[in-house]
């Protein structure tokens, strides 16, 4: 069970991995992606919150478009770490947080209701790829979560019967 779960999450973080080291050795292509983007976003989520509330204004394209290759540097580190946590030590966490990572890039990049009608069907297709690998990252979370809690399960009555042996003593 333990080499195949590994295997498992090897290729389940494997595309990640990948996509992380990409933004690092070709960043200039992440960064044109987030330049188109990420301002149809902006505008689309700030006209649906504006009954609400009305957005900072440093999260606005004009502001932000001078920090997108550091954001993609960052965005590009968290795919590489998390992933490496996912492989090696099986993180709830890093599941978990790497599920939200890959769910925000569907929100901001992917999202086929902002898509131009010659790229929704892609987008649609990226999307629903997206979403089955944040399926997955949170299948890994949860069986993290359950293999650590029966390890603490099987701990509990063993310190109970030493507790017990060292007050008969």
């Amino acid at each position: 069970m333990g080499l195949l779960s590994f295997v498992g999450r090897v290729l389940l973080v494997l595309v990640i991995l990948g996509a992380g080291v990409d933004k690092f050795q070709n960043g200039a292509k992440s960064v044109k992606l987030l330049e188109e983007r990420y301002p149809l976003f902006h505008t689309h989520f700030a006209q649906l919150t504006k009954p609400y509330f009305q957005l900072p204004v440093q999260i606005e394209p004009a502001h932000l478009k001078v920090h997108y290759p550091v954001i993609i540097q960052a965005v590009g580190g968290l795919e590489v770490g998390l992933a490496v946590f996912i492989i090696f030590f099986n993180s709830k966490f890093a599941g978990i947080l790497l599920s939200y990572l890959i769910l925000s890039f569907i929100l901001v990049i992917h999202n086929p209701a902002l898509a131009k009608d010659s790229t929704r069907a892609f987008e649609i297709f990226q999307a629903l790829y997206n979403l089955g690998i944040a399926g997955g990252l949170l299948l890994v979370g949860q069986r993290a979560a359950e293999s650590q809690s029966k390890v603490s399960e099987s701990k509990a009555p063993q310190q109970s019967s030493q507790k017990n042996r060292k007050k008969r003593d």
